[in-house]
């Protein structure tokens, strides 16, 4: 390394990088990969290394293309830069690997006389990307587009073009959707036609057709890898492979590539990112340069130690020795509770000892955790800051079909709450649209007066709807929940469109959550105003919590953590099914790694947060179902403790009566409970459907009448399992 630049850093900034930092620093020409762990100085080490770039290999700025992966990494870059070099910053300028495809279609369209139009930007005059799926979406099904079916379309179809997987790949598609395979197909087949006929563009068609352009345009191509001789990538593990192989195809035929990342914090799958480029880097570039950043600047010696041996319980990743300078602090901490209530009584006394609020992190791997936080803070006069900004519990389909369903109650004229029920009754559009433009009579009534339907079915199923739905308005709010899933059918729409699993699998589900969540809040309102009072009020707390100028506690999902550090972090309902996902689990359980070993990153990722204090907290019994801790914290059990073998072991499951399933299974339930009390007319309470009475027995078959509907149930396993008990008088 330059002696002037070592100097320089020393003298303004005290500042002395290590020998592996110094090796990423002077690697200056050639295909480089840093693999860089946690808290290792990554961003520093590379912005000395763009200056050493200059300084020491004279190479103009110009020629350096420096590109990131989001619009804040690239301010985050420029500001460090800025603030080390403040005397070259004028010269530099780290980009987004978008902004650059974007200058790239520009270029084209000058030397081309082609004109694009952008059809992705909000409040969009002409052509937007909404309207021309709606269109689509329209005519291949009938139905109107939701804004959750937007979300979930564009999402996918973000997803495919990412991971450069096109509309007649049908095979390829079917293993990233799930529900409505053929529909989509359909649409993304029409989309990509209709936008390639008109010359628009997407946001990821920004990636797609630059690197179209520089395949098919030869000087083009030549103009920009005789341009930019020296390209530098940080987060690497986050690129996606369409946005790899754009970089690949510039950086040809000198090779020049600097790519900065971690194979162990990638962790962004779902939306393309493409960590093989790293894992494969010496087999794609065969002189290729690998250098570790291995040292932890960040946490304490406790943390890194068993940090370190967790994520090496993946195969998939490069063997490193992460270590650190720092002294060890407090062990690790690993809570198991019984209920959520103790886990959150723990929690605040755990916070209230904390002088400084702005140092503690709660990470959770699901967004829906952060509504329990959210009011338990504020009973308590906590304050808290959402780091994320808002909460898609809010804006997620399943609590906007419940207010949906409590509004239209109240106001049968409700448009906008009967456009989204319209879609579980699957109403076809022209259906919806008549009875929308006529304003006679409430919606539902004019359906089932005015409209032939073309089964039977259908039509009886609407009028049934119809007579129930204003027996909801006077129910309290939590039962007015389990009414819309029941009697209302909705919980059958659900298990369609794959956000719960039916009854007799009971795997645990984002959706699940969402649906518990809102049971949740209900029970602490009286009526359905109160309900939707309340929902409003969490909303908005939700939302001004992100503008909190006071020392406050930092609320943020697993992913959200990412490149964050705090002395003190939390992370909570660490249980299977939750983290790692059902998914992931079962996907285990068949030897396929790879989802199991991204959540496996995600979990590193959030432990790799704390300096000092990291505590590990999970629940057996949460939105009335029994969980068992994360596998994820039994490996670090088994890493702090290993010789509590026993202690390790996975403890039983139990039911609501407090024995294990195991022990449950092995009973002979034949001679278990007695039965003789429950007779025609005695009242009963249920756990999930509360005070009934028994109107029909049929051997240990029980026909119960509740409030509002009627339900037939074993009594043998329903007692037996703590569900039903006799009502006391």
């Amino acid at each position: 390394m330059a002696d002037e630049l070592t100097s320089y850093l020393y003298d303004h900034f005290k500042m002395t990088l290590t020998p592996s930092q110094k090796d990423a620093v002077e690697a200056l020409h050639g295909p480089i990969c840093v693999i860089s762990c946690p808290g290792s100085g990554k961003t520093t080490v590379t912005v000395i290394r763009l200056a050493n770039l200059m300084v020491k290999g004279g190479v103009s700025p110009q020629q350096i293309l420096a590109l990131t992966f989001s619009k804040a990494s690239a301010k985050d870059m420029n500001d460090r830069f800025k603030s080390l070099f403040p005397s070259l910053a004028n010269h530099v300028k780290f980009a987004t690997i978008h902004s650059f495809a974007f200058h790239i279609i520009r270029h084209f369209e000058q030397i081309s006389g082609t004109r694009y139009e952008f059809i992705d930007t909000p409040n969009q005059m002409t052509h937007s990307k909404r309207q021309l799926l709606a269109s689509i979406y329209l005519e291949k099904s009938e139905r109107y587009l939701s804004d959750d079916e937007y979300e979930t379309i564009t999402g996918q179809i973000s997803l495919l073009k990412n991971l450069m997987i096109e509309p007649h790949q049908t095979k390829e598609i079917k293993k990233y959707v799930e529900n409505e395979v053929e529909l989509f197909i359909q649409v993304y087949k029409a989309y990509e036609q209709k936008k390639e006929a008109n010359f628009f563009l997407d946001y990821d068609d920004l990636l797609t057709t630059a690197y179209q352009i520089l395949i098919h345009q030869d000087e083009l191509r030549t103009f920009y890898q005789q341009r930019y001789t020296h390209i530098q990538i940080d987060e690497a593990q986050d690129t996606s492979k369409i946005q790899y192989e754009l970089i690949k195809l510039v950086a040809t035929p000198r090779n020049n590539l600097f790519l900065v990342g971690d194979d162990d914090q990638s962790i962004y799958a779902f939306r393309g990112a493409y960590p093989k480029q790293l894992l494969d880097f010496k087999q794609t570039f065969k002189d290729a340069q690998i250098i570790y950043l291995t040292e932890n600047f960040r946490s304490s010696q406790n943390i890194v130690e068993m940090s370190s041996t967790f994520i090496s319980h993946n195969h998939d990743r490069y063997p490193k020795e992460i270590k650190t300078p720092n002294p060890p602090s407090s062990v690790p901490v690993l809570h198991h509770f019984q209920t959520e209530k103790e886990q959150f009584t723990y929690l605040m006394e755990q916070l209230k000892a904390i002088d400084d609020l702005n140092e503690v992190a709660i990470l959770y791997r699901q967004n829906v955790s952060a509504i329990s936080l959210i009011e338990v803070l504020e009973r308590h006069q906590l304050p808290f800051k959402l780091q994320e900004g808002k909460l898609t519990f809010f804006t997620h389909p399943i609590v906007k079909d419940v207010v949906a369903f409590f509004h239209l109650t109240l106001n049968p004229r409700d448009a906008e709450a009967f456009k989204r029920i319209a879609k579980i009754l699957y109403l076809s559009a022209s259906v919806i649209q008549q009875t929308l433009a006529q304003s006679e009579s409430p919606y539902l009534d004019y359906l089932t007066r005015q409209v032939a339907f073309k089964t039977a079915f259908q039509r009886d199923k609407i009028r049934q709807f119809k007579l129930n739905l204003p027996k909801l308005k006077d129910l309290p709010p939590k039962r007015g929940i389990h009414f819309i899933l029941d009697t209302l059918d909705y919980e059958s729409y659900l298990t369609k469109r794959g956000f719960i699993k039916d009854e007799k699998e009971r795997i645990y589900t984002q959706g699940l959550a969402v649906i518990e969540t809102l049971k949740s809040i209900a029970s602490e309102t009286g009526d359905i105003h109160e309900f939707l009072n309340r929902l409003s009020h969490l909303y908005q707390l939700s939302h001004q919590s992100s503008h909190q100028m006071m020392p406050a506690i930092n609320l943020l999902t697993f992913h959200a953590s990412k490149g964050l550090e705090f002395n003190t972090v939390f992370l909570v309902d660490c249980m299977d099914g939750i983290t790692p996902s059902s998914s992931a689990l079962n996907q285990h359980l068949l030897h396929e790694e790879e989802e199991f070993e991204e959540e496996r990153r995600l979990f590193y990722v959030a432990m790799t947060r704390a300096r000092h204090q990291l505590q590990i907290l999970s629940v057996a019994n949460k939105h009335n179902m029994l969980f068992n801790r994360s596998v994820f914290v039994k490996d670090v059990h088994q890493i702090l403790y290993p010789k509590s073998a026993t202690e390790s072991l996975p403890q039983p499951k139990r039911t609501a009566s407090g024995r294990s399933i195991s022990e449950l299974k092995s009973m002979n339930l034949t001679t278990s409970v007695d039965l003789k009390a429950y007779q025609i007319g005695v009242l009963i309470h249920h756990q999930r459907f509360g005070d009934g009475t028994i109107i029909d027995l049929d051997g240990e078959t029980a026909t119960i009448q509740f409030e509002h509907e009627q339900k037939r149930i074993s009594l043998r396993i329903t007692v037996e399992n703590g569900n039903v008990s006799l009502k006391s008088s």
